[in-house]
């Protein structure tokens, strides 16, 4: 037994939160079958040596996941933790490798104070500077830094850690994070030097949406950084260095700074060694108090945002507009990295673009008022240079002002988003299938920066809320996602609170930071405020999320309950909703909103998001709130059928969405699921046997086929090539998920123009159905998190094999299929100390090959290791086909 995947809070070794009973897990690692946990032992220590452990925990017990501490935890302490299992004879594992996390200052109060130059404006980006001298051996040093909008921290010339983008992006108004950085290795005996840079970012830098007014300022208009350093020496002392008026500040050769607008840099304007102790800063003027509220400063909760990738360009081509474009052949959030020798003052411009037109000629129009471009004037001799304070969303970029010829290794695209462990894969025989799934990731690195944005580049990059919740279930399985939910959750709350138990739309809530007025919730968007955090119990088996986000849940329910003023059981907003977002069915040519009724979907929403506040209260212990929201959905759902299905079952609306959300949400009298289920189909034949659902209904459509006996249509809608179809995209060459079904025409043709992303990941739900219909991996809601597994791959002849795997807190589980000839052969791996479900399709009354021997059964019951099943099966259901009939 080998024990691996240490998690605290779902992080590895985490450092500089302010943890609250924090949740341990591990994986173990085992040969054989039916292997699981029948013990542990958990140590917590000051050292790594653990003589003196601070807690010796023996349990009896099979987690190995959740594990709440229940200790006091100090302020700025390193604690390690190791773990050795037993399992179910008795046989006791080697000690696992230590792990570690570290607190941050709690309550500590701050010595630092907020400073700022004295010359900043809106565009003048300070630089920030001081010295300092150790003058004996160092045991180890910790710097706690923040800085508004956007910061970097240097010492002794170096920059300090590798994260970007900080403090990163929040509800400003109601905290700012502070990042923990271990610059033990970074000090020397003698002179040293720490100085800090800083950029607008959202926090008060120029903003616009829709081109709109552009605003600056949503948050602060004043500049500030804020550092202590705490440097603990051998000898049992301590000293703090930070931030205060002794401080020297210039202003830096970032002469712009704008998260839509990008950056100006004047590289003539650089101090060379600016941030070392040698440097002469004499002619430097000294800092002054900021503004910045100190009482805002919170422990981080953000996880680091970083360079992921490095990737060369595919080619440098001259378009037929006769400009010179860098392609880097994949769509994806971060920058471009520049490398030249050139002589001083030659200004560089570099426009940022997620594809070419139809004649091959650069493209850009789609990002609506944002200018998305960085323009470097030189110095002399050779240099680099990347953006500080601002990502764009690009696939290609147009070079204007280049000196000489454009080479390939002048240019690097480097992928920045939230570094978040991959913990899925998905793979099958259709090549255009695999193309969809790396899509769906590579849309998710993009809009995983730091918040779940809805796309990356033009005047928006808001964490939409129907965007999270519909792409969530995908999220918590292509990626180790539940502590980036967590900190997005931490912050609908807060907003959430500002306004009565409505949730906004966008959070953090920059709609109405940039215009005011008063908030709309939205059904679908709101809801985001319990479907994430279900899913993220569903996936993790975390009840941390539950307990931290249950009066969030609760509140929204509560306020579309305090909207019903008649009694009537149902949520029928009067303002404007945004509906099935971007469906196909819209009657309106220019309507965005789709034709499935707005009260409609309303009120599904409004009875799904009460009966996850009743599964939720039920989980914490909650029993009288249980029966309350289970009652009140109870009484949703048959006001719904009064109001939106007639007496013989047909639902009122004849679009896709109507029946999917109807039989998804468990709206209908069971009575009546066949006849919604005839109209889906009906409906189907009558759209061309293509799908026509927007942002709420597409995430449900193939579940809701696959599980009411019509896989087979799931299949012909995921095989379609034409538009509308996932497919139609990968065909004309897509690297990401496309904002709209017809963002580029068959011809290659740019669609809309005033709204139209080409990297945004909601249609990018459809990886959750690869993964849980089409390779079969499930969890099961009474054992979370994957404690116990359902393997179902619903397989159908239109693929010839699929695989995947999801690493859970547990382990890898994995699923894959294969047919050959008659036969089919399906493998399951299933983790160390859970169980799984194994249902074989079409093997009823077969003779099956389970791991060499023979058995039958359809459905069986498994624990650990390696099973593989080999059978001629009946092909009821494999081999069914989606028979094309003529309308007419």
């Amino acid at each position: 037994m080998q024990i691996t995947f240490l998690r605290c809070d779902y992080m590895e070794n985490p450092v500089g939160f302010d943890f609250d009973r924090p949740t341990l897990g591990w994986a173990v690692e085992c040969e054989g079958l039916n292997k699981r946990q029948s013990a542990y032992r958990l140590q917590i220590a000051l050292d790594t040596d653990f003589a003196a452990p601070v807690m010796d925990e023996h349990k009896i017990s099979d987690a190995s996941n959740g594990i709440r501490l229940e200790m006091t935890l100090a302020p700025r302490t390193r604690y390690f933790w190791r773990v050795k299992v037993w399992d179910e004879a008795g046989n006791e594992s080697d000690w696992s490798e230590t792990a570690f996390f570290e607190t941050g200052k709690y309550s500590e109060p701050w010595k630092a104070e907020w400073i700022r130059s004295c010359e900043d404006g809106d565009e003048d980006c300070p630089m920030l500077r001081r010295t300092f001298t150790i003058d004996r051996p160092i045991r180890r040093a910790r710097a706690y830094a923040c800085g508004v909008g956007l910061y970097k921290l240097y010492l002794n010339g170096k920059k300090v850690g590798d994260e970007e983008l900080t403090p990163y992006i929040n509800a400003y108004d109601h905290y700012l994070q502070y990042q923990t950085y271990d610059v033990t290795d970074m000090l020397k005996e003698g002179a040293n030097a720490i100085g800090g840079m800083l950029g607008n970012g959202y926090y008060k830098g120029h903003m616009v949406y829709l081109g709109d007014k552009p605003m600056r300022g949503m948050y602060g208009n004043e500049f500030g950084l804020i550092v202590e350093m705490i440097i603990e020496y051998a000898d049992g002392t301590q000293e703090i260095i930070s931030t205060d008026t002794s401080w020297k500040t210039a202003i830096s050769p970032l002469l712009r700074s704008a998260i839509y607008n990008g950056e100006v840099y004047d590289a003539r304007r650089e101090y060379p060694g600016w941030a070392t102790p040698e440097f002469d800063d004499s002619a430097w003027k000294n800092a002054i108090p900021s503004g910045v509220n100190k009482s805002l400063l919170h422990a981080r909760l953000s996880m680091p945002v970083r360079i992921t990738q490095e990737r060369p360009p595919v080619r440098i081509i001259r378009t037929p507009a006769g400009e010179d474009v860098v392609d880097f052949g994949q769509n994806c959030a971060g920058w471009v990295r520049i490398r030249l020798d050139a002589p001083a003052g030659t200004e560089i411009k570099i426009q940022y673009g997620e594809l070419l037109d139809e004649k091959g000629n650069f493209f850009n129009d789609n990002l609506r008022a944002a200018l998305c471009e960085m323009i470097y004037t030189t110095r002399e001799g050779y240099q680099e240079y990347e953006p500080l304070f601002t990502f764009f969303g690009f696939s290609c970029i147009r070079v204007t002002g280049w000196p000489g010829e454009l080479k390939p290794e002048q240019f690097t695209q480097c992928v920045v988003h939230t570094d978040l462990p991959v913990t899925g894969d998905f793979e099958c025989s259709n090549p255009l299938v695999n193309r969809l799934f790396l899509n769906a990731m590579w849309g998710q690195r993009s809009n995983f920066l730091d918040i779940p944005t809805d796309c990356p580049q033009r005047d928006e990059r808001m964490g939409w809320t129907a965007d999270s919740q519909v792409f969530a279930p995908t999220a918590l399985m292509n990626m180790e996602s539940a502590a980036f939910y967590r900190k997005y959750l931490h912050d609908l709350w807060l907003e959430q609170k500002d306004n009565g138990g409505l949730v906004p739309n966008v959070i953090p809530n920059f709609m109405q930071r940039m215009y005011g007025g008063e908030n709309v919730p939205t059904s679908g968007w709101a809801d985001a405020a319990t479907v994430i955090p279900w899913n993220v119990y569903l996936f993790f088996g975390d009840t941390a999320v539950l307990e931290k986000q249950y009066d969030s849940m609760k509140a929204w329910v509560d306020y579309m309950r305090s909207m019903d003023a008649t009694g009537s059981d149902m949520y029928i907003p009067t303002a404007f909703q945004f509906g099935d977002w971007l469906a196909p069915d819209s009657r309106d040519p220019l309507g965005c909103v789709g034709s499935t009724p707005t009260d409609l979907i309303s009120t599904v929403y409004y009875a799904h998001s009460t009966t996850l506040v009743a599964k939720a209260a039920k989980i914490l212990g909650k029993e009288e709130d249980a029966r309350f929201y289970s009652d009140l959905a109870d009484r949703i759902r048959k006001a719904y059928q009064r109001e939106f299905v007639s007496a013989n079952g047909r639902i009122v609306s004849d679009t896709q969405t109507a029946p999917v959300l109807s039989i998804q949400m468990d709206m209908l009298d069971p009575a009546h699921k066949p006849k919604a289920m005839k109209s889906l189909l009906k409906r189907i034949r009558e759209d061309g046997y293509y799908l026509s659902t927007g942002f709420l209904g597409t995430p449900h459509l193939c579940p809701v086929l696959s599980d009411n006996g019509c896989n087979e249509y799931s299949y012909h809608l995921l095989l379609n090539t034409d538009c509308p179809s996932w497919l139609y995209a990968v065909k004309l060459g897509a690297t990401t998920i496309w904002e709209r079904w017809n963002s580029m025409l068959a011809d290659g043709s740019i669609g809309d123009r005033g709204m139209n992303s080409f990297n945004h990941y909601a249609y990018g739900a459809i990886v959750e159905w690869l993964y849980r219909y089409v390779a079969g991996i499930n969890p099961v809601e009474s054992a979370p998190g994957f404690k116990k597994i359902l393997i179902r791959p619903m397989v159908n002849s239109l693929l010839d094999h699929a695989r995947a795997n999801i690493r859970t807190q547990y382990g890898t589980v994995e699923s894959a299929w294969k047919l050959e000839g008659e036969s089919i052969t399906i493998e399951v791996t299933i983790p160390f100390n859970t169980t799984a479900e194994i249902h074989l399709p079409d093997a009823d009354g077969i003779p099956v090959t389970e791991n060499g021997k023979t058995i039958f059964g359809t459905c069986l019951s498994r624990g650990s290791g390696k099973w593989t099943y080999t059978y001629i099966p009946n092909r009821k259901t494999i081999d069914k086909r989606v028979v094309i009939q003529n309308r007419f």
